[in-house]
């Protein structure tokens, strides 16, 4: 059997163009929704060809972001033009992250209430602390898939942005409502069974519960029992 060789090329900047490139002696490729295929007569860094190119297939006009609440809901192939806004620093930790007392009296923290058939709840496994702030938590639950349920809590500014997939991507954008709280849904479209995602605000502080949970109501459940 021959090598096959994957190659990720020119990820270089915003708004760079990505090719995932395929090199094998039949020219063989996989694709994901919005990409075109294009044949290239070499690879790239010299790479002999021909080789299989899988690119972004923006449209012209993308149109512009759609305000939904608390978010800013960018279009397939929307380039943002303002300046992007420097990180802010962080101070040094001058509590201890480890110390289950530290990380429950933390604003982030919330119990689960609600936890889907074949997952299993625990402590959060990760968090962000700056000086005695802690400003980031992650819940990360094992299921019965490879990848878990994760629950996010972090302080994000406003608007946050959330790209829309391409027309042709197996999941929808949709608004929705969680604890009386506007919310963005990226829900699997019928047949489909990716990870789905539920975005929401609760003043400052950003709620992501994202996971391969088969029905999406089970994934609002969890979301809606965090107290």
């Amino acid at each position: 059997m021959r090598d096959v060789i994957m190659a990720v090329a020119l990820a270089v900047a915003i708004g760079a163009v990505v090719a995932a490139i395929v090199l094998n002696n039949t020219g063989s490729s996989g694709q994901e929704p919005g990409t075109r295929v294009e044949q290239w007569a070499t690879g790239p860094a010299g790479q002999p060809g021909p080789v299989t190119a899988i690119v972004p297939n923006y449209p012209t006009d993308p149109g512009e972001p759609a305000t939904k609440g608390s978010f800013r809901l960018l279009p397939f192939g929307y380039r943002d033009p303002s300046t992007p806004v420097a990180s802010a620093t962080c101070e040094k930790p001058t509590v201890d992250p480890a110390d289950p007392a530290v990380i429950k009296n933390a604003a982030l923290y919330v119990e689960i209430g609600f936890v889907p058939v074949g997952f299993q709840a625990g402590e959060p496994s990760g968090s962000h602390v700056c000086g005695d702030q802690i400003l980031g938590l992650t819940w990360t639950l094992a299921g019965p898939k490879a990848a878990p349920l994760e629950i996010i809590r972090r302080v994000a500014p406003i608007p946050f942005d959330i790209r829309v997939p391409p027309i042709d991507s197996w999941y929808t954008v949709e608004d929705g409502i969680v604890n009386g709280s506007p919310a963005i849904f990226l829900r699997d479209k019928p047949g489909q069974q990716g990870p789905q995602t539920i975005y929401f605000f609760e003043g400052a502080v950003l709620t992501i519960v994202s996971g391969p949970v088969p029905e999406f109501m089970d994934l609002l459940k969890v979301a809606e029992s965090l107290r």
